[in-house]
């Protein structure tokens, strides 16, 4: 086990080596038996007179690179296709092939955060997406409707935080004839509240447990995103889910209610935005004329806004971590002008986003170092090199 201050040494005289070494660490057998990165050599191989490096560089006399170009491909779990984080990933994964980063991406899409956090506990991948609230949840075992608490993760699988890279501005939307006036237990009981596609329950409950809503006094459906709208429309549920990501964009799906005249946004409480305020959420508030076109009541949307971010387990190599951060943060502007979701993309946004109870892990925590952003009343998490687990 890794001390929690233990360095890594990937400096660019050694980066060209650690996805070789990793490789070497084991096994063929182990290796291919890690479900979630597979090793790459796009060069030719020996042809048994010494003329091959493994990268087509050999000239024969020993003069090539000594396997420079060696790749590493690792699957990434984002969200369901057609979701924010689903693309901004895929930017990321077409980034680090343009650029010839050592580090490619596969892009797997789950049903939700939740299950994002399940696969990687699972050790189906080293590296997934989740909100800080379902990092929180998943981090300390406890239970967001089940989620968690019911079937908590092993303490050596919970995620540790890699790289927040956008907020989401959380609230909700209803239409007129429900009688709904605000996020109040008085004015939500026995409504319907959609809650999001299954794999996504537990990020969109968690904010009504903190805003204090007994989910017991109110019917809780599981429902993907696109079919919210006209289920809403149809009277088949009272309350959506509604967002902008990084108070820029809108999702696609919600996009067709924006000029809808019969919706309207009830609001938090003051007393349930104190509340968010001191879980893992911030208080935004959003111009309603930037996301509504129609007239919303309101001029600005309070929002439980949360942190968007990549998560790891201590089972996941510092150099797949400390690569995938310096990467992307070489290409900050590429990654910035890929999505407007992404226009807040910086170091000390990712660090100031970082929920401060949850582990970050050490290949993460070694470049904001590098960067002079890192905060030191964050976690520095473990490393666990178990080969049976380890990426």
């Amino acid at each position: 086990m890794a001390r929690p201050d233990q360095r890594v040494d990937v400096s660019s005289s050694n980066r060209r080596q650690w996805l070789k070494a990793l490789a070497a660490a084991g096994s063929a057998a182990s290796l291919s038996a890690l479900a979630g990165c597979s090793s790459e050599d796009p060069g030719s191989p020996d042809d048994g007179n010494g003329n091959g490096n493994g990268n087509g560089n050999d000239d024969g006399n020993g003069n090539g690179d000594d396997g420079s170009t060696d790749q590493m491909t690792v699957t990434i779990s984002s969200t369901s296709e057609g979701t924010m984080g689903f693309t901004a990933l895929n930017g990321y994964a077409q980034i680090m092939n343009d650029v010839g980063s050592r580090l490619q991406l596969r892009v797997e899409p789950a049903s939700g955060n939740i299950e994002s956090a399940r696969l990687l506990a699972r050790g189906d991948m080293p590296l997934a997406t989740g909100t800080n609230g379902t990092i929180w949840s998943a981090a300390n075992a406890e239970d967001m409707e089940g989620d968690f608490g019911s079937n908590p993760l092993p303490e050596n699988r919970r995620p540790q935080q890699v790289l927040p890279w956008a907020e989401l501005n959380f609230y909700f939307a209803t239409t007129e004839d429900t009688g709904i006036t605000d996020m109040s237990q008085e004015s939500l009981e026995g409504k319907t509240i959609a809650t999001g596609p299954v794999g996504a329950t537990g990020t969109w409950t968690a904010p009504l447990k903190v805003a204090g809503i007994d989910l017991d006094s109110v019917e809780l459906v599981s429902e993907e995103f696109g079919q919210t709208p006209t289920a809403l429309r149809e009277g088949r549920v009272d309350v959506i889910p509604a967002y902008t990501v990084s108070r820029a964009t809108v999702p696609g799906w919600l996009q067709e209610l924006t000029g809808d005249d019969s919706i309207t946004i009830p609001t938090f409480t003051d007393e349930q935005l104190d509340a968010l305020s001191g879980a893992y959420y911030s208080n935004v508030e959003l111009a309603a004329s930037d996301t509504w076109q129609a007239d919303v009541g309101m001029d600005q949307i309070p929002t439980a806004t949360t942190g968007y971010q990549t998560i790891s387990t201590r089972h996941t190599s510092p150099e797949i971590t400390y690569e995938y951060v310096k990467t992307l943060f070489d290409n900050q502007q590429r990654v910035q002008d890929f999505h407007a979701g992404l226009a807040l993309f910086a170091p000390e946004f990712a660090v100031n986003n970082l929920v401060s109870s949850v582990p970050v892990h050490p290949g993460a925590v070694q470049y904001f170092e590098e960067e002079g952003v890192w905060d030191d009343s964050l976690t520095v998490g473990e490393v666990d090199d178990d080969p049976k687990f380890t990426f």
